[in-house]
């Protein structure tokens, strides 16, 4: 998977990709899934409800 993370129009997030390994996306107007995946390729999903009080992106961290 490629990384992402959208919007809708009104600039509520929709949906989040890493290339780590995990997937968020809106299912309704407050229903979420998250599919975590593990190394082994098995995964654990969680379906919530819910809502995005703020998001925040972070660089990498350097090695010293």
């Amino acid at each position: 998977m490629q990384n992402r993370v959208d919007y809708d129009d009104q600039g509520n997030l929709e949906g989040v990709v890493t290339n780590g390994g995990m997937h968020l996306e809106r299912m309704d107007d407050n229903g979420w899934f998250l599919s975590c995946l593990r190394e082994d390729g098995s995964e654990l999903c969680i379906h919530f409800k819910g809502e995005i009080e703020s998001t925040e992106e972070r660089p990498a961290q350097q090695s010293i």
